[in-house]
């Protein structure tokens, strides 16, 4: 049996506790896997928090971005499942994609190239944005409109609401961070025909034993949720630097809600989790199967999955200025690519993704490692979880 590695839990406790002390980050928790095995865990939390999350209590978080490899995964089913293929038009189960036009460079409007499809989706070379890449024309649109704040529209009219504006490119040819992923768990909604809660449920939080992972929050565990600091605008995050003494309370309650009653599920971000629940869907990954031995997902299918998409001309990839360092693109977020480009030690086919508050995750397939970690800070510019995934790999 792997015993727990002292030294890393050691050196990332020191690392912790000096952010969580400088008022850096309001609370780390990390949760580090070898083959299954716990390597390292720890919860370093600030004394402001004591009255709001006590020791006993497992935190629940707010993942945002972290959402997306959830519903990518949920979208390899389906296409194991034959309910769809990667050449689809999107306007196959989308019909309003079909009116969709390219913003040039001279603000005029053109009809696309090609139609989108399901695979521009999965690899955000859908020409659809996002309001905080600031330097894209789209995605000033959606940020003048308020276009990510429609929390109260259903996940089909969100999806209709997408696509009245431009996209910024020919399908295909670049790539570019986007709500891609919400309009990949509308078509899954419409192919499975119930909602992507119902279909998450089914297909992963069940038979994977995520039992803290939903859109909502139930009444008896709403003290488990952590308070999120930062900026509470999520088109505002790339414009925001925060000094190290700064660490405002922010109230995304409005945008985030944590009661049933009032969630509208998204796809590029509403899920709540924890980092046991999360360890547990990155464990799966190694494999396809569960803790308990059920395949949810064909070797073929998970190795088909993992493969860089983008071509050498779409690279390096920037969210807003924000460089990813070595990675390309799979069917479920970033891969290591480049070794010799990254800025912090990594290994190549490494894969996983973030979340705007300071979530993280990262899947080593060769090492059979998987690495959580979780805060609550909306705008920092720290690479918390590449911090942490580093020392992992000095002392493995």
């Amino acid at each position: 049996m792997i015993k727990k590695n002292k030294s890393l839990s050691a050196q990332v406790e020191t690392l912790a506790k000096n952010y969580v002390k400088t008022n850096t980050f309001p609370s780390i928790e990390w949760l580090i896997h070898k083959s299954g095995h716990i390597l390292s865990e720890g919860f370093i939390k600030s004394p402001r928090l004591t009255s709001k999350i006590q020791l006993e209590h497992v935190p629940i978080y707010r993942i945002y971005s972290m959402t997306k490899p959830i519903i990518a995964f949920a979208g390899l089913i389906a296409l194991e499942q034959q309910k769809l293929k990667l050449s689809d038009p999107v306007e196959k189960y989308i019909e309003s994609f079909h009116k969709i036009k390219v913003l040039s460079k001279s603000n005029s409007l053109k009809t696309p190239d090609r139609a989108i499809i399901l695979e521009d989706l999965f690899t955000h070379r859908s020409g659809l944005s996002y309001g905080f890449n600031r330097f894209c024309p789209v995605g000033k649109k959606y940020y003048m409109s308020g276009l990510i704040n429609n929390s109260q529209l259903s996940l089909k009219a969100f999806v209709k609401k997408i696509s009245e504006f431009p996209i910024a490119f020919e399908p295909g040819s670049a790539w570019r961070y986007s709500l891609s992923t919400d309009v990949l768990a509308r078509v899954l909604e419409v192919v499975f025909g119930t909602s992507i809660e119902n279909i998450l449920f089914k297909f992963i939080f069940k038979p994977v034993g995520m039992i803290d992972t939903r859109y909502f929050v139930s009444d008896n565990h709403i003290s488990r949720i952590m308070p999120i600091y930062g900026e509470e605008n999520l088109d505002k995050t790339t414009d925001i630097q925060f000094k190290i003494s700064d660490m405002p309370l922010a109230n995304v309650e409005s945008f985030y809600p944590s009661e049933r009653l009032k969630v509208k599920p998204r796809g590029g971000h509403g899920l709540f989790s924890t980092a046991a629940d999360y360890a547990r869907f990155a464990n799966m990954l190694l494999t396809g199967k569960t803790q308990s031995g059920e395949r949810l997902i064909s070797h073929k299918m998970l190795k088909f999955s993992l493969k860089n998409r983008l071509y050498k001309k779409q690279l390096p990839l920037f969210i807003d200025t924000n460089e990813q360092y070595g990675y390309g693109w799979n069917l479920l977020g970033r891969i290591m690519k480049n070794t010799p480009r990254s800025l912090s030690l990594s290994n190549k086919g490494e894969y996983g993704w973030a979340g705007a508050a300071s979530t993280y995750f990262w899947i080593d397939p060769e090492y059979e490692i998987t690495g959580i970690v979780m805060s609550q800070f909306l705008g920092s510019e720290i690479s918390l979880g590449e911090e942490i995934k580093s020392i992992t790999y000095t002392t493995i």
